[in-house]
């Protein structure tokens, strides 16, 4: 599955120093020494695709601090407002959310006509790869990860084709981003989407594997005598 069609966003301004400084003083520290780990683990404990992780940690949108995956919290113009950090145990903490209207996102190509919301990043890119994985024919679709629901761009959402709400219909998070976008899908996952995300990959693997058996099966079943 090729990933070329993330959207590459950049702010529509330059940053000032001022910008700049603050930044840098509300998100870890990036430490570059450290992403091969990071990125190794991210791909072999959540199934994340390498180009995936290389594509983001390229936009600076994911990145290592001293051992643990930074994820960066931003508005719809890219300005980073504060990160999500997960550690080895794959819990999310969050750090300043400075801003009511950022949230780490990802987006394919073309004009936003739909919007899926879930719970963490790792869960919004679960969904991204599964819909990519499914499905050819979505529409341009921007995917968040939220802690809370006054990190989304209300206005914005508002203005969309579709808003699908990707997260646990009994957890509060659900019920206050519904709160906030009443006339919106609620999908309910039977279990976490990177869950389905893994079992999704191993089920092609597995199929990959007999089909493999079988045309081995076949090789040596033909007679060349």
């Amino acid at each position: 599955m090729s990933q070329s069609d993330l959207e590459t966003t950049t702010p529509a301004t330059p940053a000032t120093a001022n910008e700049l400084e603050l930044q840098l003083s509300i998100l870890p520290e990036r430490n570059e020494t450290q992403w091969q780990k990071v990125r190794s683990h991210l791909a072999v404990e959540y199934s994340l695709p390498l180009e995936l992780l290389e594509k983001l940690h390229s936009h600076s949108w994911l990145y290592a601090d001293s051992e643990k995956a930074v994820f960066t919290g931003r508005t719809l113009e890219g300005e980073a407002q504060f990160a999500f950090v997960l550690d080895e145990r794959g819990n999310f903490t969050t750090t300043h959310p400075l801003s009511s209207e950022a949230a780490f996102w990802v987006a394919t190509t073309g004009e936003i006509e739909r919007a899926v919301i879930a719970c963490t990043p790792i869960e919004a890119l679960s969904l991204l790869l599964i819909e990519q994985d499914n499905s050819t024919t979505a529409p341009p679709t921007i995917y968040l990860g939220i802690e809370r629901a006054s990190q989304l761009p209300i206005q914005f959402l508002q203005e969309l084709d579709s808003v699908i709400i990707a997260i646990a219909e009994d957890s509060m998070l659900a019920r206050n981003t519904s709160e906030l976008l009443p006339n919106t899908e609620l999908v309910n996952p039977q279990s976490s989407w990177n869950d389905i995300w893994i079992q999704l990959i191993e089920q092609e693997q597995q199929t990959q594997k007999q089909n493999n058996q079988q045309y081995k099966q076949r090789i040596q079943e033909i007679e060349l005598d």
